[in-house]
């Protein structure tokens, strides 16, 4: 096995086929204090803004851009974005909903430097309503 300057690589395998979790997409803006979520099951489309808005009171605005997309954002500028960031994953977790990956964004940014932000993955830890 050679540990030289290869390139990584993906490991795929053949598994059976996943019919009870679900997943949805998110994705936080550059200064972390605005999270996006990409067509999210009913489950945390009903429930998830209330639970960040009683741990953040009057500090989270909720906008709903359309069917497919909610945007949540920090307006007090002394909570910071790994503060709002964990509060987003605790939530999220004890709702049943676990970050499976980060995919991250290609786009290069000004003088060539990578911007850092990514697509988070969530999967559904355990089996959620069909409604979901």
């Amino acid at each position: 096995m050679s540990f030289g300057n290869s390139a990584p690589r993906l490991v795929f395998e053949v598994t059976s086929e996943d019919r009870t979790s679900h997943f949805f997409l998110a994705y936080l803006s550059r200064g972390g204090k605005r999270l996006t979520l990409i067509k999210p099951p009913t489950l945390i489309d009903d429930t998830f803004g209330n639970h960040l808005k009683a741990v953040l009171p009057r500090k989270v605005d909720e906008d709903i851009i359309n069917d497919h997309l909610r945007v949540f954002e920090v307006r007090e500028a002394k909570v910071a974005p790994q503060f709002f960031l964990m509060h987003v994953l605790k939530i999220l977790t004890e709702l049943g909903f676990n970050l499976a990956t980060g995919l991250p964004f290609g786009r290069k940014g000004p003088f060539g430097l990578l911007t850092g932000r990514e697509l988070l993955v969530f999967r559904s830890s355990a089996p959620i309503d069909a409604k979901g």
